[in-house]
């Protein structure tokens, strides 16, 4: 009578109907409480209904019942895994190995939990083992691909990979193993090839597809990890990593507005995945919506409070805003999570600088320094520090050991150049503020510091000349404009013992310098610049009235 329930609970489980096929498997165990099969069989049923706490006492009354049957300590072995209890697997399925020591059943999965217990190396000496006895079984070199893959040793995975194909070519797991080696190895087309040929024998593989994906951004061709991508939304329209992946794409892509548009899918998808805002944040501080990004960054937070990441974006995102005291708050939150985490101190110093708190972001630059002393923005951070402090020579050999560790930034040469006009040695910041233009000659800034420079000299047609050519990359530069009025009053004074005309043929040309005065006024004052700025403001408003030409401290005239 329990073999005939045993039956029933058989074909009631071939066809799906685990719950009827519990059912026989209880009646019957009612009838023989001894049958170890039943066990096992209402194990596997109650493992398909993910009941996986009743999978793991029937499998234990199995081993209990008949303890010299491997096929019970395979039940338990899984029950075990399906609980995450890798460990208690790894030793379930060794015992069964004792009973049957050429069982490649459980040498698969002895393998198996060893690599999802994290025992990699443990992992790929049971499936050396088993190879050993079963050197056709293509599944083995996957599995052990996939462990040295998981110790970033590429090489290895590839040649099982491509022994898995070998012997399975019709098997799209052996080609996904070749793939993500020859991705580890930065072989981004060989990774893209090999994706192609496990399509072919599997069309629908998501997992595939995302990996292509992967690999074509990787190698740069981002419209061909669009079209997979979006390949596989088609066939998994509720699939939230695919509109994330895609949306990574854009943004490699420059096309910040559908990388916007699949981040916030993604995060409707999967509203609990910090992975999704953040992308959502990243894709905003392109578009420059910096509050935006950082409302953003701070959902992540709420999915995942401790993520260093989603703060220091966070405080990026608050600096670019002009947010600085939320930018150190955050900053600080970060280094208490991560004190030995160089990018934050630097990302504080910067916020300390522009709120003009040079000492905090002296301290910050330093400590940058000394965790990563081969990091060239540690010392440009203390550069800027040491300068806002007035110590310029320590500016500059900060600077200059910046610039030993990143010899072309044209910001460092910029800014040896200012520190050393803040000395007065306008030879060396000429030559500096020369080298900045070479390295960048469509940065406007570099234009105005060269063209300083020329006037700190008294070389002030130079000046003007260089003014003129940084306007032509930057027309609207305010500071350029400003520049370009005193340098020719500068020019005027020396040409003709004091006469300071400047024509100009509409009233607007002297809002346009007045415009500049001011821009240049409230973001650095100076003498200089304050007597420009009353000087035009004056002079715009006496002649508005009827718009004659004005006279302006320069004998340059309007073009």
């Amino acid at each position: 009578m329990a073999e005939e329930l045993r039956a029933k609970g058989n074909v009631a489980f071939t066809t799906g109907q685990f719950g009827e096929a519990i059912q026989h498997y209880s009646d019957g165990i009612k009838l023989a409480p001894e049958d170890y099969v039943l066990y096992c069989n209402r194990s596997l049923a109650y493992a398909s209904l993910e009941k996986y706490e009743q999978a793991l006492e029937d499998a234990k009354e199995t081993v209990k019942h008949e303890p010299d049957w491997w096929e019970g300590y395979r039940r338990l072995g899984k029950s075990y895994e399906s609980l995450g209890m890798h460990v208690s697997a790894i030793d379930a399925y060794q015992k069964g190995l004792e009973r049957d020591p050429k069982n490649i059943t459980l040498w698969i999965n002895l393998g198996a939990a060893a690599s999802n217990a994290g025992q990699f190396e443990v992992a790929i000496k049971y499936e050396s083992d088993a190879i050993n006895l079963a050197p056709e079984n293509h599944v083995l070199y996957s599995n052990r691909s996939l462990a040295y893959l998981s110790l970033e040793k590429y090489e290895h995975a590839l040649e099982d990979g491509m022994k898995t194909v070998e012997l399975k070519p019709d098997w799209w797991v052996g080609y996904r193993r070749m793939g993500d080696a020859y991705l580890g190895l930065e072989k981004y087309q060989e990774a893209i090839d090999a994706y192609k040929k496990g399509l072919e024998c599997d069309p629908k593989n998501i997992g595939l597809r995302k990996k292509l994906g992967i690999a074509a951004s990787n190698a740069g061709q981002f419209e061909v990890a669009i079209k997979y991508e979006s390949d596989a939304i088609k066939l998994s329209p509720e699939n939230h990593e695919l509109y994330r992946n895609r949306s990574l794409s854009y943004f490699s892509f420059k096309k910040y507005e559908q990388a916007l548009e699949d981040a916030m899918k993604s995060v409707e998808l999967k509203p609990d995945w910090w992975i999704g805002y953040c992308t959502m944040g990243e894709a905003y501080d392109e578009l420059g919506k910096y509050q935006e990004a950082i409302d953003a960054y701070k959902k992540g937070l709420e999915c995942d409070p401790k993520n260093i990441g989603l703060m220091r974006n966070i405080g990026v995102a608050a600096s670019n805003a002009g947010q600085f005291e939320v930018a150190i708050k955050y900053e600080s939150d970060a280094i208490n999570l991560a004190p030995e985490n160089h990018v934050l101190y630097s990302n504080r110093s910067f916020a300390y600088v522009s709120l003009e708190k040079y000492e905090h972001a002296l301290e910050d630059g330093m400590k940058t320094v000394d965790l990563k002393p081969d990091w060239w923005l540690g010392y440009s951070r203390m550069g800027v520090a040491y300068h806002g402090l007035g110590k310029y020579q320590e500016a500059i050999d900060a600077y200059k050991k910046s610039l030993d560790i990143q010899p072309g930034d044209h910001k460092l040469y910029f800014n040896l150049s200012l520190a050393y006009s803040s000395l007065q040695h306008y030879e060396q910041a000429l030559e500096y503020a020369k080298e900045s233009v070479k390295l960048k000659p469509d940065w406007g800034e570099g234009y105005r510091r060269l063209g300083e420079s020329y006037d700190g000299l008294g070389k002030h047609e130079e000046a003007i000349d260089v003014y003129r050519k940084g306007l032509e990359c930057d027309p609207k530069n305010g500071g350029l404009k400003s520049k370009l009025v005193l340098s020719s009053a500068k020019a005027s004074t020396s040409k003709s013992g004091g006469r300071r005309k400047l024509i100009f043929s509409h009233v607007q040309g002297a809002f346009d310098v007045l415009k500049a005065f001011q821009r240049n006024f409230w973001g650095a004052p100076n003498q200089t610049n304050e007597r420009g700025l009353i000087y035009c403001s004056s002079r715009c408003t006496s002649k508005l009235s009827n718009a004659r030409k004005i006279n302006f401290l320069s004998s340059e005239s309007s073009e």
